[in-house]
């Protein structure tokens, strides 16, 4: 739950000074970050490869068709391919073969290994130069730096995010446990003092904020949150249950001795491919759409965070921007219509309040279930108390955010107060000032409030929300001369379906167009293979997608009722879609597919909606029997008793 405290001073700066040494020091770290991207020249072309040794391989043609060249790399996942190929749509989109050579086992080789491709990428020879030597002859600064370790799949987006923004890479590999763990005082502290001295022996300015280090971007799956005895000095609350010490690992790295910030600190884990996927986003994907979701009333404090001023700023600069609020837009019915077909947005900034499973809406209450599909990645700001204390967990609200394809993302993982947050309004002023969101979401010394405390910042802390006219989207046509081109893939199998009847080949064909943004012909596909009547729940499988984002809720059916694989997300989808529609519901088909299609992560909120429709139309013993089976099937012993408390209603 949100709580309010005192009103803080507000600044932002209000223009971009010529003078580039009249910047505001967040100015001047996103004025670095864009120079670098500025620099670069992207390929119109995207490769998916099978595994992180192929990954590593690509990235080394990186500046092989020229200086400064690269093009996005993903390890190929089902859930988030598809929303990076979707929103880059690459002109060449290029499938490659697993490499024979695997990656080296010995930690110090495969440093060497990844470090290489960072050299070769910034214009290098790996056999003569370190990441560091590279910068020597231009006396190049680096923004930032990136952490990782060889023995954590976040290295995958370490590598591209130092190759991508001409960063140096510290080497940290002890285990500090889980990301959804809570990091205790010594072990938050030798991190902390691993991860300074690192920066020092870069030997880059990195006492303050406005030198040359002042980013920090941890690739390693390490606790969000953490419990430090900090100086009354150094605490945001003095006195009382606020003063426990809990804090958000992001907020606590990258300050001196004394409390004051030298760097902003952003958090990337996963595995392999969803890091390697977060990575991409941040350097590849413009970001020129928001949607916003205001949940809050105007009165008192609350009113400070209305969005229309953020909208209309966002549309000013060249941004579609979609807001939304008040009881109409925000309440529970006006959220299960915003549910249906998905959220296509590059940036979300969300008020809401709650705990981590459950946010309120402007008249009702959702849960985790009910966060929105998203159609393409998305930058997330969620303004919601405990929404990222277990980030990696699909039961909670900021978990389910980023298993849905969030790949930055502002959050708490503890009570924060609203005014922990920035207020959308100024949020934007300063993103589209050049600031990178992350920290533009921080308070900084001159706002107050700026002690280490629970805000956890996920992504790339240079990522930027500029202006569309900021960032030219020009791209460079070079084919890539290797791999299986998708596109012809998909017209081979196509040929194939229509001349065999081959439902291997109906499946393969409609996921590839699919994945390549050609939903019509994709239609056309499933449509086909319905009226020949070729059995393949895969196809159907691969049709959902497409009929969720047409809202086609009757052929979503259709298609769902052929079986096949179901990913939590298709799940989700197909209770989205359904939503608006269950309370007059009176067809018992759809209603039997609805109780064989409980989500096991949260049974018991699916089955409180659904148990009074199906008292209904079936009878009390039919909602026993259902309530006995769900009981018997879920391991969860909250959920259980949850479900328990729902069966002696009936």
């Amino acid at each position: 739950m949100i709580g309010v405290s005192q009103n803080p001073p507000q600044t932002a700066p209000a223009s971009r000074p010529d003078d580039a040494a009249a910047l505001h020091w967040s100015q001047q770290l996103g004025m670095r970050s864009l120079q670098v991207t500025l620099a670069a020249k992207t390929i119109d072309r995207c490769v998916l490869v099978p595994d992180a040794a192929t990954y590593l391989d690509e990235l080394m043609k990186w500046s092989a068709a020229g200086p400064g060249t690269r093009w996005p790399v993903l390890i190929e996942d089902d859930v988030l391919t598809p929303l990076f190929v979707r929103r880059f749509k690459p002109a060449e989109l290029v499938r490659r073969e697993a490499v024979q050579t695997p990656l080296p086992a010995d930690a110090l080789q495969r440093r060497a290994a990844i470090e290489s491709v960072v050299v070769h990428a910034l214009g290098g020879d790996p056999a003569k130069q370190s990441i560091l030597q590279v910068f020597e002859p231009s006396g190049y600064r680096p923004p930032g730096v990136v952490v990782a370790s060889t023995a954590d799949p976040a290295w995958t987006a370490a590598v591209a995010l130092a190759a991508g923004h001409a960063q140096p890479i510290l080497w940290i590999d002890d285990d500090y446990g889980p990301v959804n763990g809570l990091l205790d005082d010594a072990s938050a502290r030798r991190l902390a003092t691993q991860v300074s001295d690192g920066v020092a022996s870069l030997k880059f300015s990195s006492a303050k904020l406005g030198d040359d280090i002042d980013a920090i971007t941890l690739c390693r799956n390490l606790p969000v949150a953490v419990k430090v005895n900090l100086a009354p000095d150094q605490r945001l609350v003095k006195e009382g249950q606020y003063a426990d010490g809990n804090t958000a690992l992001s907020d606590f790295i990258g300050r001196n001795a004394d409390g004051t910030r030298y760097a902003i600190t952003g958090q990337i884990f996963g595995d392999e491919k969803r890091c390697a996927y977060m990575a991409m986003c941040s350097l590849f994907l413009p970001r020129d759409s928001a949607t916003l979701l205001n949940a809050y009333g105007r009165d008192s404090e609350w009113g400070r965070y209305a969005m229309e001023g953020a909208s209309d700023m966002l549309a000013k600069a060249g941004l579609v921007a979609q807001a939304h609020a008040g009881p109409d837009d925000m309440g529970e019915a006006g959220w299960r219509r915003l549910l249906v077909g998905g959220v296509s947005s590059d940036l979300v900034l969300m008020n809401s309040g709650g705990n981590d499973d459950f946010f309120i809406l402007n008249g009702g209450q959702a849960r985790p279930g009910d966060v929105p599909v998203l159609n393409q990645p998305a930058a997330v700001h969620l303004i919601h108390s405990w929404s990222l204390r277990s980030p990696t967990s699909s039961a909670t609200v900021g978990g389910r955010w980023l298993e849905h394809g969030a790949y930055s993302m502002v959050g708490s993982c503890f009570e924060p107060f609203l005014s922990a947050f920035q207020p959308p309004e100024m949020l934007v002023r300063r993103c589209l000032a050049g600031i990178p969101l992350l920290v533009a979401a921080r308070r900084w010394a001159e706002d107050g409030l700026s002690a280490p405390w629970r805000l956890v910042t996920i992504g790339d802390p240079l990522m930027l929300i500029a202006p569309p006219k900021a960032i030219p989207a020009t791209r460079v046509q070079q084919p890539a001369g290797y791999g299986v081109n998708l596109l012809d893939r998909a017209r081979e199998l196509m040929r194939k379906a229509d001349a065999e009847n081959d439902p291997a080949a109906y499946a393969e064909s409609i996921r590839l167009l699919d994945l390549l943004s050609q939903d019509d012909i994709a239609l056309q596909m499933w449509t086909l293979a319905q009226q020949r009547q070729i059995p393949s729940g895969r196809a159907a499988s691969a049709a959902l997608g497409v009929l969720f984002r047409r809202r086609d809720a009757d052929g979503f059916l259709n298609a769902w009722n052929e079986g096949g694989p179901r990913t939590p997300i298709m799940l989700d989808m197909l209770w989205h879609l359904m939503g608006p529609r269950l309370g007059g519901m009176n067809d018992r088909d759809v209603l039997l597919q609805m109780e064989n299609a409980v989500r096991p992560d949260m049974p018991a909120v699916d089955v409180e909606r659904l148990a009074p429709i199906l008292m209904g139309m079936f009878g009390k013993q039919h909602v026993q029997q259902f309530l006995a089976r769900e009981i018997a099937r879920t391991t969860n012993a909250q959920q259980q008793q949850q479900l328990r408390e729902i069966a002696g209603r009936y």
